[in-house]
């Protein structure tokens, strides 16, 4: 990955993890309460770079790119889906790492990232 592409990465992880936060706050209170419009619109547009990121390899569902606005969700599905996104998105992050001197960074470049969340040890 370039450096504009893992800068665009962690935005978009970032926004997401804001966006799943929220929904979950809100899903605890009212979990079939429908999502606004004007939400449902930002989390889209977050949800379409996702797709653009993770690509065909990386998606959660072959079946699913965005919530239908005119047929709104609930605060629940927003959540369940936007988890789905972040695990994907971190899986995606987990494969395109090393390690050298106990630091994580960016394949292929000099970027530190964090350690991944779940490490799978390769036999």
């Amino acid at each position: 990955m370039t450096e504009e592409e893992i800068s665009n990465f962690e935005k978009i992880q970032a926004q997401t993890q804001s966006f799943h936060d929220e929904m979950s706050a809100l899903a605890r209170k009212t979990p079939n309460a429908a999502i606004n419009k004007f939400k449902i619109k930002f989390i889209n547009k977050a949800l379409a770079e996702c797709n653009d990121i993770l690509g065909p390899g990386y998606s959660p569902f072959e079946d699913f790119d965005l919530f239908d606005e005119d047929e709104l969700p609930s605060s629940s599905d927003v959540a369940m889906m936007l988890g789905q996104y972040l695990s994907c998105l971190e899986k995606k992050r987990a494969d395109n790492i090393y390690v050298r001197s106990g630091y994580y960074y960016w394949t292929g470049t000099e970027i530190r990232t964090l350690m991944p969340e779940k490490i799978n040890r390769k036999k």
